[in-house]
């Protein structure tokens, strides 16, 4: 009987930490769950496409905090606005986390979005995924073309996204790749 009931306090507090873990994950924009919701007839639809800068990745109450739950409450009920961003997920499709391999990418096309704000590269600028300035433009020139291929013609916003902290290169210099100049003929 003693047995039963250690058993069964440890299956409480596994439970309880795995909560916590879960919770502190969730209200952090850790947790990769995304929220979603449907428009309504008539709404002009934003989409937000991006990495964890959109995702809302580290952000204190994520689910109230990240920009395109912000951008709602700014532009009114007039529009919907979806995020459509993951962490760690990168333009080019050699890069280590390709965006295009993921559902989100297939259900962001697939919402017809009027209005596309775009901010994804800043995985791409850290050296695993660097592969020349002109490689990005082109996989991002490719990946916009995907939002355009339809019938609806999105207004498109492409943001200038931060490289990532600096990382060392496999000399020891400290570097991370400028996507600015890659943005302006884009």
């Amino acid at each position: 009987m003693k047995i039963i009931k250690i058993g069964i306090i440890l299956l409480i507090f596994a439970f309880s930490l795995s909560l916590l873990i879960f919770s502190y994950l969730y209200f952090n924009g850790l947790s990769g769950i995304a929220q979603t919701s449907t428009p309504e007839p008539g709404q002009i639809k934003v989409a937000c496409i991006g990495d964890s800068i959109t995702y809302g990745h580290g952000i204190k109450n994520w689910p109230k905090n990240n920009y395109p739950v912000l951008l709602q409450e700014l532009l009114g009920d007039s529009y919907h606005v979806q995020s459509f961003g993951v962490s760690g997920r990168a333009v080019q499709d050699n890069s280590d986390q390709p965006y295009r391999v993921l559902p989100h990418y297939e259900e962001s096309i697939a919402y017809g979005a009027d209005i596309i704000i775009f901010m994804m590269g800043s995985n791409d600028s850290k050296p695993e995924n660097w592969f020349g300035e002109e490689a990005y433009k082109s996989a991002l020139a490719d990946l916009l073309d995907d939002y355009t291929q339809g019938k609806k013609k999105p207004v498109i916003y492409v943001c200038t996204t931060p490289a990532c902290f600096f990382t060392e290169t496999s000399d020891g210099e400290l570097t991370s790749h400028d996507l600015r100049p890659a943005y302006a003929d884009t």
